[in-house]
């Protein structure tokens, strides 16, 4: 009898240990998590990526929201610190995440991180990828102008057009290059009339008023 007692508070103490080790490497990855969160938001992004980095590392669930948020947010530092990986990290994220909501905000991304890097055909090809419904109204003028001006500059003019329009006459960050690019294309296009009042509109705009006079 006294065997058996002994035998069930050895299995109680262990079984309590195992879960007070489980739930401490939880709490140790949830802080890691939240201050790389701390350290992004700063835009400190290599110290940012070390803490998604260890929080992934103490987490035993590969399938937990903190290791898949975690890995998001270490791909996307990559990017913000133009790392060789950033969209290999980012695509391996998509392909073993389907069904997180991050998916969408990392093809996003993706259009992004290939327009900075001048890559055209690419940029396009994931902001085809975008809903725009998923993107807050700044991102939405920045996929609107990136995806135009990547268009642009692949000459396909009516696609880059017809992105242009829907921010030129919204107020935002790109609201200003979206006006001259649609009254470049409209001027190329011997639409006077449609490209001076664009033009007009940007007199006193300190980057473009100085290339008014010439259209």
């Amino acid at each position: 009898m006294h065997r058996f007692l002994l035998s069930l508070f050895v299995l109680y103490f262990a079984s309590a240990g195992l879960i007070a080790q489980k739930t401490t490497i939880n709490t140790t990855s949830l802080r890691y998590f939240h201050r790389g969160l701390d350290y992004f938001d700063k835009e400190k992004y290599t110290a940012a990526q070390n803490q998604f980095e260890k929080a992934m590392s103490t987490t035993e669930d590969q399938n937990s929201e903190v290791q898949i948020n975690a890995q998001y947010y270490a791909a996307l530092c990559g990017m913000q610190l133009f790392n060789r990986d950033a969209d290999l990290l980012l695509r391996e994220f998509i392909r073993s995440n389907p069904e997180s909501p991050k998916v969408k905000e990392a093809i996003f991304q993706l259009g992004i991180y290939n327009y900075r890097k001048k890559k055209w055909d690419k940029a396009m090809n994931w902001f085809a990828q975008v809903d725009k419904l998923d993107l807050s109204p700044n991102e939405q003028a920045e996929y609107f102008f990136k995806y135009g001006y990547a268009s642009f500059q692949k000459k396909e003019i009516e696609e880059a057009k017809q992105k242009f329009y829907e921010i030129k006459d919204v107020e935002n960050k790109y609201q200003a290059p979206a006006r001259y690019y649609y009254g470049h294309i409209e001027f190329n296009k011997g639409n006077y009339q449609t490209a001076y009042e664009e033009f007009t509109k940007l007199e006193s705009h300190k980057q473009f008023g100085p290339i008014v006079p010439y259209y």
